[in-house]
């Protein structure tokens, strides 16, 4: 009796065993929950970062990337398949990240997209010209010309390889100069948040 007892507790007890997969899986959709609050952030970007997540931890890509910058990495790649434009530079900061461990566990994510084509990043470049405009006060006719600019880069292979933001910044510059409406690059670089020098070189 009691040797039955026994099998049948080890039976209860290999049945409702957490595996170490599902406890990582719980604390990053955590962090994610917390996290995309926090940026204001639509439910369909959490939800399509928690599906890289789990096919992340699904695959072992997540082993010995800390759950943090993981989390972060989904995010920004998240918001890219949904074409919310929103620069690295945000996500760095806003998780106190190191470069070089953000840009890993972007890779980490990108690979997922080789077994997973739906979790390809759909944004075009010339989406972020409204938030440069925006945050230049800049008249709408520089908007438009700076986007058919970057359409047509990108339509060309231009933008291949690229900062979508620096890109689109270096764009409103060009034009804005060009229709009197002139920004500085350090004007741009400053309302954006990123380096002037990244500017100079798109613009190059």
């Amino acid at each position: 009796k009691n040797r039955y007892i026994s099998m049948k507790l080890k039976r209860i007890h290999e049945k409702t065993r957490v595996s170490n997969n599902d406890k990582k899986l719980v604390t990053l959709l955590s962090i994610l929950n917390d996290q995309s609050a926090k940026m204001g952030l639509p439910d369909y970007v959490k939800n399509t970062a928690s599906t890289i997540l789990r096919k992340l931890v699904a695959t072992k890509a997540a082993n010995r990337v800390d759950k943090n910058t993981l989390v972060a990495a989904s995010l920004y790649q998240a918001c890219k398949i949904n074409q919310i434009p929103r620069h690295h530079q945000e996500f760095k900061d806003k998780f106190s990240l190191e470069r070089n461990e953000f840009w890993k566990a972007i890779k980490k994510v990108q690979s997922i997209k080789q077994i997973s084509p739906d979790l390809k990043s759909k944004i075009k470049p010339n989406e972020y010209i409204p938030m440069v405009n925006t945050s230049l006060n800049l008249p709408q006719t520089v908007a438009t010309k700076a986007s058919q600019l970057v359409e047509r880069m990108y339509e060309d292979g231009m933008s291949s390889g690229k900062g979508y933001l620096a890109l689109s910044a270096a764009a409103v510059y060009l034009i804005s100069t060009l229709m009197d409406k002139k920004k500085t690059q350090k004007e741009i670089a400053d309302a954006l948040h990123i380096n002037e020098v990244t500017i100079r070189n798109r613009y190059k």
